[in-house]
């Protein structure tokens, strides 16, 4: 029987007794004098499993769809004394790769081939940085997505032939990765191109050792959706406050903006310095061998 002595229930439960409830897993049972006393406690669950909060943006990217298109770029305020970034997410044509041309030559070949007018070049620049089908859809708005989707075909079996040769870094590409990475900056990649296209770009180019984390617009919502940032730093454990995107198109800048990262641009690329000027950003860049002198005005 129970004693309370200044309000202090004693159970006079023998320790055998209560370990072979605690082995035979019968805790219910074992409680049951506390209960008793206190029938206010919380009572357990029985034959439930426990439920899992939803993981926030941060840990688990959000899908945009039609009908649940990504934001619009948000004001961008001034981080340029917040801490330094930990991640350099970089675009890939245009800003580490000069690849502007080949890809206005291959997307008017592919409108020839498939009997279409030829995009004008003032045309196809502004839109590199979109995805495939989202490039080909502004220049023919007309066409029907299965016409988009042969067109794309085209276009994407004439620039990944080898014999092209249209992979090629710009010149200072390898000494500011090189710099970076040996400075302790994690290096990643997010780019309109497909995985294949991306995976040959790469090898071509010999910069496999350089990326924690790759996405494309084949896997995620395409520019400016911040999907691509959001999983890329899921992945990495980091939060994209740490990350800093690095790209040549506004396409690039609006991204990071929407994922509440920090964006450089480098006018190496598909966009002028004041379409870029025009996008939320910390600095623009004339070139890539800018970008760690910069980084050092973070620390």
């Amino acid at each position: 029987m129970a004693n309370t002595s200044n309000n202090i229930p004693i159970f006079p439960l023998n320790i055998r007794t209560i370990c072979l409830l605690k082995i035979i897993g019968n805790t219910n049972a074992c409680l049951k004098p506390f209960r008793q006393a206190f029938p206010s406690a919380a009572q357990p669950v029985e034959n439930k499993k426990y439920i899992i909060p939803p993981k926030n943006h941060l840990t688990s990217p959000r899908r945009h769809s039609a009908a649940n298109p990504p934001p619009l770029p948000v004001p961008y305020h001034n981080l340029t004394t917040a801490m330094p970034p930990k991640l350099i997410i970089f675009d890939w044509d245009g800003t580490l790769a000069d690849t502007t041309f080949p890809i206005i030559l291959t997307m008017q070949h592919a409108f020839a081939e498939c009997g279409l007018d030829i995009p004008a070049e003032a045309a196809v620049r502004p839109l590199i940085g979109k995805s495939l089908a989202g490039i080909i859809h502004t220049l023919a708005p007309d066409l029907p997505a299965e016409r988009i989707e042969h067109i794309a075909y085209v276009y994407t079996r004439s620039y990944l032939n080898p014999n092209n040769q249209n992979m090629k870094l710009f010149s200072d590409a390898v000494a500011c990765l090189n710099t970076l990475k040996t400075q302790g900056y994690w290096l990643a990649v997010a780019t309109g191109k497909g995985r294949t296209g991306l995976n040959q770009a790469i090898a071509q180019t010999g910069t496999a050792g350089y990326w924690l984390a790759t996405r494309c617009a084949s896997e995620c919502p395409p520019k400016p959706a911040p999907d691509m940032v959001w999983e890329i730093c899921d992945e990495l454990g980091l939060t994209p406050a740490e990350a800093l995107v690095v790209g040549d198109t506004v396409y690039d800048l609006d991204m990071a903006a929407n994922a509440k990262a920090r964006a450089v641009g480098v006018a190496t690329g598909a966009h002028t310095i004041d379409q870029l000027q025009s996008a939320p950003h910390l600095a623009i860049l004339k070139c890539l061998s800018e970008l760690p002198g910069f980084l050092d005005t973070l620390k």
